[in-house]
């Protein structure tokens, strides 16, 4: 999703969300995605999610909240 839209794609394809747009991601089935991200500029990207999977794992939660995440 991207501002509201929904973006589907396929294997192999890509999609670049605007500077600033609200978006989230998911597959749609009951299967695990791998995906590729760039972050330009990267500026404090690897510090907050670094910081975000330290939440997930202090959870030992399966299922992750939306609010780890945040």
């Amino acid at each position: 999703m991207c501002e509201g839209d929904r973006i589907i794609l396929d294997p192999g394809e890509s999609f670049m969300f605007p500077k600033k747009a609200l978006h989230t991601f998911y597959s749609p089935e009951v299967t695990n995605i791998k995906f590729k991200a760039t972050f330009s500029p990267s500026l404090n990207i690897q510090y907050i999610l670094t910081e975000v999977f330290k939440s997930f794992n202090r959870r030992r939660s399966k299922d992750q909240s939306i609010i780890d995440g945040a």
